[in-house]
């Protein structure tokens, strides 16, 4: 399989934007982020085109975790984004999902 000049262009420029902290990484570390960071924004842009929000997507990868066991039955919202999930590796990523799988009844108090 062929690798897109595009995706290899901006896997380039976003490896030349790293700050010095991330520098301090190895080469094996930054290329497993950079990845990670692709195939995040791949997983946006084909949910984009479905008509599929961010926060739908972020409440699919939620309920796989939820499913997995990898969620404890009592959590806090920083304990979903410290674990860096794809999709769920911010607040704001965390919250939306909770909200949509709140909506649809998913948890209780």
């Amino acid at each position: 399989m062929e690798k897109s000049q595009d995706v290899e262009g901006g896997r380039d420029e976003l490896l030349g934007m790293l700050d010095e902290g991330l520098r301090d990484l190895g080469a094996a570390e930054r290329e497993a982020l950079v990845r990670r960071y692709l195939q995040e924004q791949s997983l946006k842009e084909v949910g984009a085109a479905l008509g599929v929000s961010d926060a739908h997507l972020s409440a699919r990868a939620l309920a796989g975790r939820i499913k997995k066991g990898e969620v404890k039955d009592k959590f806090a919202l920083r304990d979903l984004y410290r674990n860096g999930w794809t999709l769920l590796c911010n607040r704001e990523e965390a919250l939306a999902a909770c909200d949509v799988l709140a909506s649809l009844h998913w948890f209780h108090e």
